[in-house]
């Protein structure tokens, strides 16, 4: 019996010793003299015709009903808590912005959203959450289109274009490079006699992961408008879909699908030559590439088609302009099929190309310079 009470003893007092040792080494731990504060939690919802907009840490109300289904007030007092924590330290080029949650419903804008740099709007889901025109004008675009290097993330939800409009209905595009920005698992349609779907020309470091847009059909408003001079888009597991135009340059495109009928605009750009990367891509139906000159450029693409599969038409790669452009292109376990007799590269076009690993072209000459 006194052998068992000792024995308690001794793990009551093992236990306590532990104890005082973990709370000696936790009060040492350096702690903050002012408690940071864990910043607003801004949700703007719909309740029947209703929008809102709250804080969900303070259960303020920061708007009912405005003619953005309250988005740009949410916005606007998001960017005005991350300026008051942040300020405008030397590490930022531009005033921080802040995040917006969006739940599920649609939501109707009467007013073209204006967008701070640094800001991030996440919806409940691509199918869940719907913001809409309510008129013939874009949905969103810079606030001070003039500013540089803003910076942005937009995720799970979809813009859905119910009138045609005289600028891009998704207006991002900058006045030069050196921004960076997320647009992932984001449904863009426009309506077919619209501008622009998507503009994110002048954006530096862009990344588009499972975006799905809706083409036009004219070749001066483009789906997406993605134009880099001596910048980089990486456009991941994507979809542009629909007889209709998609336009960039210095473009990383991994897993996406083209077509059917489309036409893929390549541009050259100044300084050095234009780089596209179509890694494990798929191409529709008859769908082509056309290369052009851009301004003040380097006449040279490189052009990597590895782990591709192409339905294309006559030529494979389209020289508009007849201009002399210089093309590298690499295959490797590629496919490409024309359902007729078709070149691989157009008039003007100095073509040579390196295969690495087994290649497969059905009903296409191979008329390379060397």
């Amino acid at each position: 019996m006194g052998r068992t009470y000792l024995w308690v003893a001794l793990v009551v007092a093992t236990i306590f010793l532990v104890a005082s040792v973990l709370h000696l080494n936790h009060s040492a731990t350096a702690k903050p003299s002012v408690k940071v504060s864990d910043g607003p939690i801004v949700y703007v919802y719909r309740s029947g015709s209703h929008y809102y907009a709250i804080d969900l840490l303070s259960n303020k109300v920061i708007c009912v009903d405005s003619p953005t289904a309250c988005i740009q007030e949410a916005i606007d007092y998001a960017q005005s808590h991350a300026q008051s924590v942040a300020g405008y330290a030397a590490d930022y080029r531009t005033p921080p912005g802040g995040e917006v949650l969006i739940g599920p419903g649609v939501y109707v804008v009467n007013e073209t959203i204006q967008l701070p740099s640094g800001f991030a709007l996440v919806g409940s889901g691509m199918r869940n959450t719907v913001i809409t025109q309510g008129g013939p004008f874009p949905i969103m675009q810079w606030r001070d289109p003039t500013r540089t290097n803003q910076d942005f993330v937009i995720r799970d939800l979809t813009f859905y274009g119910a009138y045609a409009t005289s600028k891009p209905m998704i207006d991002l595009s900058q006045v030069e490079t050196g921004s960076h920005g997320l647009i992932e698992d984001v449904y863009i349609n426009c309506n077919p006699g619209g501008n622009v779907c998507l503009d994110i020309s002048g954006d530096d470091d862009i990344a588009l992961i499972g975006v799905i847009t809706s083409l036009n059909t004219d070749w001066d408003n483009p789906s997406v408008r993605a134009m880099v001079p001596g910048g980089n888009i990486n456009i991941i597991a994507s979809k542009l879909f629909g007889g209709g135009v998609f336009m960039g340059e210095n473009i990383n495109f991994l897993g996406d699908v083209f077509g059917p009928y489309q036409q893929v605009n390549l541009f050259t750009v100044p300084n050095h030559p234009a780089i596209y990367n179509f890694e494990g891509c798929y191409f529709n139906d008859a769908t082509r590439i056309y290369v052009w000159l851009g301004r003040g450029t380097v006449p040279v693409m490189f052009i990597d088609m590895e782990g591709t599969v192409m339905y294309t038409a006559n030529p494979v790669f389209v020289n508009p302009s007849q201009a002399s452009i210089t093309i590298y292109l690499t295959l490797g376990n590629t496919y490409m099929h024309s359902s007729q007799p078709a070149s691989m590269f157009d008039n003007g076009i100095r073509g040579f190309i390196t295969y690495n690993g087994a290649v497969d072209l059905v009903n296409i000459s191979v008329n390379v310079t060397g």
